[in-house]
């Protein structure tokens, strides 16, 4: 009897124990229930909270994309909805390079993919042949049924090609080159083409050209393929110089965007010469509703002041409600910035940005992320004199006071940036180097998640372009392959920042939450 009075006393005495375990249990289960509710409602919030807080990408490590010999110039790059981001340069391949190779005229344009974090092997989609001295300036665009587009300047006119995105690190993919804007050297039409654009107007199912003139025509011209490059109709001028005012105004460095009803917009550099300088007047404007077939009279965005000796070299995007633009101002090559709230009617007071930031690297780079926030590239000499290239973002707030400086060095690259959003959260972005002769890139991730990456469509469009005049040799030689060195380098260091990013991130939104929960579990435990 003893022995079990003495049993039962030790089980009344365990059941609070028991009980206090049992509770501590089931509240831990409602704690970590808890924890994973509240975890799925932060992540969605991730990416807004990033974008109002204006945060800077996290960047890569640059990385050489020409890394050869030869001199390398005029890059361009595009991304595409695939995830996939395709570059292209000119290559002087032939010829000894000149004491400052960036400034050489390259006589191949190059192209090089990056894709699952590899970059494929240089190709060269074409070179000059008989009659043609150079080849510079490529331009390229994309569309969702998986083709990549390509425009460049040639001495004798405008060429075009284009492949499809799955097999055109193959030189045998592309079209053959054609010369769909030709320009007669020792003509009325005399001069080299300057800086054409493209847009892919996939709506139109149109392709939109535009280009300059220099020499004897101070025009700004158009281009249009109704057909997506099977057919170019005639070139067309969008500004009215006449022939004997052509040695002094000249309408350049035009850009070409497509805004989010469908309407195109030019805005471009009207210049006057001045003695034996050229100067900026005004940044122009004009835009179609029609698809290209009509264009409104040019109208100004911004009228230089008196005493400003740098005016001009304007990118311009479009977002949800606005076009943007930004050019450079002053006396000293800074920044200026406006918008329009009304498809380019009517454009806001100027804002001066950056400060006493200034220095001008060709041109500037502006382009679109999936959150509607504008991203600037820039080359800037910054308040201690040193230059270096820079990013700003258009927040929530406007524009920083300051840029934030890249990993990318001057000795890396230096002029004429060029820049695309990749799935909506990846910023790419490459740049020349005069002194070299190279091209670099680098990436960083804007927000820890973007869109997902389309499925390349069965393909249904055969690689043959209509001949309207006479055409380049395609590119079919055997070209370096970059080193295991080289191919490696964004693997091991490329959007794997990026990937490290967002994961940091989500313990930094998440930790909070279960540091409150674990002092509340400690708290519990010691009261009981």
């Amino acid at each position: 009897m003893k022995k079990e009075a003495l049993a039962s006393a030790d089980m009344r005495s365990t059941q609070p124990e028991q009980q206090e375990i049992s509770f501590n249990v089931k509240w831990l289960g409602q704690s970590i229930l808890l924890g994973c509710l509240t975890l799925f409602m932060v992540l969605p919030w991730t990416n807004i909270a990033l974008h109002a807080q204006g945060v800077e990408p996290v960047w890569d490590t640059p990385f050489n994309v020409s890394d050869s010999l030869d001199a390398s110039v005029t890059p361009t790059i595009t991304c595409d909805a695939f995830g996939i981001v395709h570059v292209f340069w000119s290559e002087k391949t032939q010829g000894e390079p000149s004491e400052f190779p960036g400034r050489d005229t390259g006589d191949s344009i190059f192209y090089r993919q990056l894709r699952d974090g590899e970059w494929s092997s240089a190709i060269d989609v074409a070179f000059a042949g008989e009659g043609e001295s150079f080849l510079l300036q490529p331009v390229a665009g994309t569309d969702n049924d998986g083709t990549v587009y390509l425009i460049w300047s040639g001495y004798r006119g405008v060429y075009f090609s284009y492949a499809p995105i799955a097999s055109a690190t193959m030189a045998a993919a592309w079209s053959p080159p054609v010369l769909v804007a030709p320009i007669n050297p020792i003509g009325d039409f005399s001069g080299p083409v300057k800086r054409p654009r493209l847009v892919v107007d996939e709506a139109h199912h149109s392709l939109h050209v535009i280009y300059s003139l220099y020499g004897t025509n101070g025009n700004l011209f158009y281009l249009r393929s109704p057909d997506m490059g099977q057919t170019w109709d005639e070139p067309r001028p969008l500004t009215d110089v006449t022939q004997a005012r052509a040695a002094d105004e000249v309408n350049a460095n035009g850009r070409i965007v497509l805004d989010q009803t469908g309407n195109l917009h030019v805005i471009w550099d009207y210049v006057v010469k001045q003695g034996e300088d050229w100067l900026g007047q005004a940044i122009k404007h004009l835009t179609s509703t029609d698809n290209g077939d009509t264009w409104s009279t040019p109208s100004d965005v911004a009228v230089a002041w008196q005493g400003a000796r740098w005016w001009g070299v304007p990118d311009v995007v479009a977002t949800s409600d606005k076009l943007h633009v930004i050019f450079a101002c002053g006396d000293r090559p800074r920044r200026c910035y406006t918008y329009s709230g009304d498809g380019g009617k009517t454009w806001e007071r100027l804002q001066p940005l950056f400060g006493d930031f200034m220095s001008l690297a060709g041109w500037d780079s502006m382009t679109v992320d999936m959150n509607d926030n504008v991203h600037l590239i820039a080359q800037l000499r910054d308040l201690q004199n040193e230059t270096y290239v820079w990013h700003a973002a258009l927040g929530d707030d406007g524009w920083p006071v300051q840029p934030s400086r890249t990993p990318l060095e001057m000795w890396m690259a230096d002029h004429f940036p060029e820049s695309c959003i990749s799935l909506g959260n990846e910023m790419h972005f490459v740049m020349a180097q005069e002194q070299q002769g190279e091209v670099w890139h680098l990436a960083g991730k804007i927000y820890p998640r973007g869109v997902a990456a389309s499925a390349f469509p069965a393909p249904t469009k055969a690689v043959e372009v209509t001949p309207q005049t006479e055409i380049l040799d395609a590119g079919t030689r055997v070209t370096a392959t970059p080193s295991a060195d080289q191919v490696s380098l964004p693997i091991v260091n490329g959007l794997a920042s990026g990937r490290d990013s967002a994961g940091l991130t989500l313990i930094i939104s998440v930790l909070p939450v279960l540091i409150l929960i674990a002092g509340v579990m400690l708290h519990k435990m010691r009261t009981k």
